[in-house]
């Protein structure tokens, strides 16, 4: 006999609780369903978009150029939380780097500020890191250094 583990759980049965979330922080927010999944869209007021894709197995947040999968275990969903509000909130942001105009890795930040030194020494000189933030006039671009 297989047992289902106590921490799993459908993310379909958390749409509307993750909906609610949105809303607080996005003047538009818009979910569509569907059979097997929702989706859900924040715009806030300058145009920056998020998206959230749900179904049974799993919730992908796309923010920038940088997105995440947490799976159907609920300490991944507290930590989809935990980085929704965070980047509605400005406490994380994402990085983006690019060489020669060529998209290269995107990751979230752990850090509410953009540390220079801490990003070289984890993507290179060579490449132009993008750092993007819900509050769009935090954003910063750093130049491949010469």
């Amino acid at each position: 006999m297989c047992f289902e583990s106590k921490s799993e759980y459908n993310p379909m049965d958390k749409s509307n609780e993750i909906f609610d979330i949105v809303k607080k922080y996005s003047p538009t927010a818009h979910m569509i369903s569907g059979d097997d999944f929702k989706y859900i869209k924040a715009v806030n007021l300058v145009g920056n978009e998020l998206y959230i894709d749900i179904d049974n197995k799993e919730i992908t947040l796309f923010f920038g150029n940088w997105h995440d999968h947490y799976y159907n275990d609920l300490s991944e969903y507290e930590l989809f939380i935990e980085n929704l509000t965070d980047i509605f909130n400005n406490r994380k942001f994402t990085v983006s780097t690019f060489l020669k105009d060529r998209a290269g890795c995107a990751f979230l930040s752990e850090t509410a500020e953009p540390d220079i030194i801490s990003l070289r020494e984890e993507v290179g000189t060579d490449k132009t890191i993008l750092c993007s933030f819900w509050n769009s006039s935090k954003n910063i671009t750093f130049d491949v250094e010469t």
